[in-house]
């Protein structure tokens, strides 16, 4: 189960927040995972890319925040 989809600024990427304990990152046109994040037992609600897209914000409902370059 997918919570929150974004597309990167150049729409090559796609970040996921699943209702598992992952968000990841896959690339548009192969639908392939570039890479995954487990945040086990922080419940991830959202993404967000930077707008130079190098970076990828990760809130949850505990509120935490993380960034991933």
């Amino acid at each position: 189960d997918i919570r929150h989809v974004v597309t990167s600024t150049d729409g090559q990427l796609v970040a996921a927040v699943t209702a598992g304990p992952d968000v990841r990152l896959i690339e548009r046109d192969g639908q392939k995972t570039r890479w995954k994040v487990e945040v086990p037992g922080l419940s991830a609600t959202a993404v967000r890319f930077s707008a130079d897209g190098k970076l990828l914000a990760v809130v949850g409902e505990n509120g935490f925040a993380r960034l991933y370059d």
